[in-house]
Order: structure tokens, then sequence, then C-alpha cells
């Protein structure tokens, strides 16, 4: 089992978070901003190194967290009951507490109580975060400040990832890989969907506890038969048939980061006929997998999957038109791998290639890997055994 601590030291978590500050202020330098006011969850994670709940179900937390960013200086914003986990996890030392309601407002009143200190006129925000509510407060509390959309900022530092961030990818993947081979082992003839992702829920929670420190979460999807032509239908209690197929959705976090693993297989005994489906799904996998370089687009990695997957002649099969994602905080961000998206890869990003063939009525297949692209290729992550049949 492995040991590594899902936390990072108090020293370096603050030397992180000031590196991470420090070129959130070259891109508020670039936009000409005198304070950036983060306010999604995950960024005020990012860029503060503070533990909460927002580290794994960030649309489940209520009271506001935000991160005040000036050209010299930075503030966390947490509600009183957050307190010592704060001091406890956070790299940004000034941190300011609200315990009334309307929770909303008490943190606004901070807010605008920070950049006032520090004199902002110019302040951007996330607009994928910043709500009316939000609007209506500067505009009504602070008609001098000037709101600027700047959430590409935040993309941009969080699209490569470094050394810190990756080891917790690589566990998340190892982590993935023991929960996706007990789902796809617990997936008998007879046995439920719900069964075989409890088999792997346990063995991965039973894994992560030898770390005392483990930060974990999973979100699981296993589906057989017709409903698996749906990609984004969940779990349920229909128990799995012989002959058909089933795919193993396994979404893994460690310490706030995702990776993501896809296996397939049909539940036996089985007569071959998703053999050549599989195959076209296996080869656009390792596809996208070896165009996933420094120097390649993204589009360019979703036009080596489709080729592939364009291949297939089973009856009905449909290629849905996404190959991929970004990884990271978020188990899906930029860049994309689709048609439209030209972000060139570099090294340090973090992508799934995931090719997918779906037949309505009868069912679907697919795979996912969680990559990182290197200097000169890319570094699996999730490698669990890449295999149609689940023998019995």
């Amino acid at each position: 089992m492995n040991s590594m601590s899902s936390t990072v030291s108090a020293p370096r978590a603050t030397h992180l978070v000031e590196q991470r500050l420090l070129r959130l202020r070259g891109e508020m330098a670039a936009r000409d901003l005198d304070a950036f006011v983060s306010l999604k969850l995950v960024n005020t994670y990012y860029l503060s190194g503070f533990t909460s709940l927002d580290t794994a179900r960030p649309t489940s937390y209520v009271r506001p967290i935000v991160v005040v960013v000036d050209e010299a200086s930075a503030c966390l914003i947490v509600p009183s009951l957050d307190e010592e986990p704060a001091n406890q996890t956070s790299g940004i030392r000034d941190i300011r507490c609200y315990s009334t309601s309307p929770v909303v407002r008490a943190a606004q009143d901070l807010c605008g109580e920070r950049l006032r200190e520090v004199g902002a006129r110019r302040v951007g925000v996330e607009e994928d975060s910043f709500t009316a509510v939000w609007a209506e407060f500067f505009r009504r509390e602070h008609p001098d400040v000037q709101i600027s959309l700047a959430g590409d900022a935040m993309k941009r530092l969080r699209l490569t990832k470094g050394e810190d961030e990756v080891a917790l990818l690589r566990e998340a993947g190892r982590l993935s890989d023991i929960a996706v081979a007990a789902s796809l082992a617990a997936a008998t003839p007879g046995a439920t969907e719900l069964e075989a992702e409890t088999a792997g829920i346990v063995a991965f929670r039973k894994e992560a506890s030898a770390d005392e420190a483990a930060v974990v979460d999973c979100i699981p999807i296993i589906i057989g038969g017709p409903r698996g032509s749906m990609p984004h239908e969940f779990t349920s209690g229909r128990q799995l048939r012989s002959g058909e197929p089933m795919w193993h959705c396994w979404l893994t976090s460690y310490g706030g980061y995702w990776t993501e693993n896809i296996r397939s297989g049909v539940v036996s005994p089985h007569d071959g006929q998703f053999e050549d489906v599989y195959k076209c799904l296996y080869e656009g996998l390792l596809a996208g997998q070896e165009r996933a370089r420094p120097g390649a687009r993204a589009q360019d990695v979703f036009g080596a999957v489709m080729a592939e997957l364009h291949k297939t002649t089973y009856p009905g099969a449909v290629v849905l038109t996404r190959s991929g994602h970004g990884m990271g905080l978020e188990y899906h961000e930029p860049p994309f791998m689709e048609a439209s998206d030209d972000t060139e890869l570099e090294p340090g990003m973090v992508l799934t290639v995931e090719p997918g063939i779906w037949i309505p009525g009868t069912g679907g297949l697919s795979l996912s890997n969680t990559i990182v692209i290197g200097q000169d290729e890319s570094e699996i992550l999730t490698n669990a055994e890449l295999a149609l049949h689940v023998e019995r």
C-alpha cells in the first residue's frame, strides 16, 4: 500500500501559494488590474491551499469563500466555522472570517473592506462565478470600482500543472486502477451495477485508508446493456446479463485533483460480437495518446481518435463529438479534445483521451486514460488492464 501524504507541509504550501500568486499578479499587470477577486471555489483552493468541502464537491458548498489578491498581498475570506482549518492549510496568512447572516452579504462586506484598504479601482473577476448578486453589490456599494471579466487569467494559470500537482494526480490514478479492477471483477452475470460499483468503492477507500492524511473522493458510473449507450446516465440497480456490453467509469480525486479511468467489458459468457467495435476503440485510444505531444493541438488529438473510431462497421453505432478533456481540480476543464479547440499542448498539461462508441438499444463501449504531456512523450496515469473481456 502507498503511504504518500495528500497534504503538503506548511512551509511548502506557503511557497506554492506564493508562486501561484506571483503568476497571477503577472496576469493582472497584463490586464492593468489593481486587484483580483476569486469566487470560484476550485480557484480559491488553488490560490490559497485552504482545504475544506470545496476541495472535493464544490457545488455542495453554499457559504462564500473569497480570495482577494492585490499587487503586493492577498487575503482569504472564510466563514468562522472554517477558521481553524484555514489557519492550518492556507498559504495566505491574512485570513478574515465572517459569522453573521446573510452569509453572502457578510462575505461581500469583508471583500469590499479589503478593496478599500488597497485602493483598488480596476478589479478582475471570474465571469463564470461572478453572479448578479455580486454585480449588484459592487454597483450599489462600490460604484467607483470598474469590474473586468478576467476568468481567463485563472484558466491560463491552471492549464499546466506543476510537479506537486502531478504527484497528486499520479496517486489519484493509482487508486482509480484499483477501483476499476474491483468493479470489473464484481460485474458477473446477475450482479447489479450498484453491486459492481460498491466493490470498486470498497477497494478504493480501503487502499486510500492506508494514508491517514488522504483526502479522496470518487464518482463512479457503471452501466451495462441498453442503458450503456447514454454516456451521462447513473449507475442503477439493474442486473447485468450475459453477453451484453458494459463500461466502468471511475473519476477519482486525491488531494483535490481528479483523474478519469474508463474500461469496457462484455459480461460472460459472450459470443465475440463486440470484438471489432472494441478494436476500433482501442486503436483510437492509442492513436490519441500518440498524438498528445508538445506542439500538437487539442483538435489534432481529436482527429487522431476519430479517424480510428469511424472505421467501425457495427450496425447503428454512433460516434459522439468530443474525445477527451483536461483534468485537474475539476474533472472537466480546458483543453477539450474537439474539432474547435486549437489549444497547443504543452508539457505539464493533463488531459484524457476518451474514445467512445455508442449503440442505441444495445449499449456502449468506452475507454479513457488520463495522461500528462511531457517534454518528449506522454505519461499515462491510469494503467488498469486494457481488455474487453473480463473472464470468469
